[in-house]
């Protein structure tokens, strides 16, 4: 209970971190307007998006590509996704840049939309902390379905683009891969068990349109995924 004391302290710390509560005009069934892969190729389709809990989202995807699942949350007018398949776990998290800190809010599949909490703190400090994100943390979190605290690791190494991150989280003999897209003092992640996960930020700010972009883990390019509200 301390721990989780602590944690809440540090999210509280900074409010305008913490993920909006369900905005229903985002729900609904959206069709997907201009669609590129990592490699590329166009593709088309229409994306779900309802609610999850209090404060996560589902949403399903039907393209030409193939059919996947996710789970958001909102950081103000951007929806950051972690999606993936069925066959592995997979998830979302997103974190706020804070100095030598990294502080951020998850949830999962198996979760029911819960959404935990969990700080990362900087092994070794580097010259610019907000700028240079790569390196080993350590990381103490909060799992809102078992109430329980946790402890572990993770380090971030910078894809060729700049604003892409691979992330690999040590906890004890388990081992989660994400891969994360930055914009200003947030990162944007999405994990997952297998190597069919990724994440997918779309900026929600024009009503009823939204500009996605997205990463898959150690792919060197992201896609564009364009979409408007049915």
């Amino acid at each position: 209970m301390l721990l989780y004391a602590f944690l809440y302290a540090l999210v509280l710390a900074c409010a305008s971190f913490t993920p909006s509560l369900a905005q229903t005009h985002i729900l609904g069934e959206w069709q997907i307007m201009e669609a590129r892969n990592t490699a590329g190729q166009n593709y088309f389709g229409t994306v779900a998006i309802n609610p999850l809990g209090v404060s996560a989202y589902s949403l399903d995807w039907r393209t030409s590509a193939g059919t996947y699942s996710g789970i958001g949350l909102m950081q103000g007018k951007k929806l950051c996704v972690g999606w993936g398949t069925p066959e592995a776990a997979f998830g979302v998290v997103v974190y706020k840049i804070e100095s030598d800190k990294l502080i951020g809010a998850w949830t999962a599949t198996g979760q029911d939309g819960k959404v935990g909490i969990e700080v990362a703190s900087r092994v070794r400090a580097g010259i610019d902390n907000e700028r240079y994100i790569e390196g080993r943390y350590d990381v103490i979190g909060e799992n809102p379905v078992m109430q329980s605290a946790y402890e572990g690791t993770i380090s971030i190494t910078r894809n060729n683009d700049a604003e892409m991150y691979n992330l690999r989280w040590n906890f004890g003999n388990i081992f989660y891969n994400g891969v994360g897209i930055r914009e200003g003092n947030y990162l944007y992640v999405g994990w997952g068990m297998s190597e069919a996960f990724g994440v997918i930020m779309y900026d929600l700010a024009k009503d009823n349109y939204g500009q996605g972009v997205w990463a898959l883990p150690k792919v060197n390019t992201t896609g564009v995924e364009n979409i408007r509200k049915k």
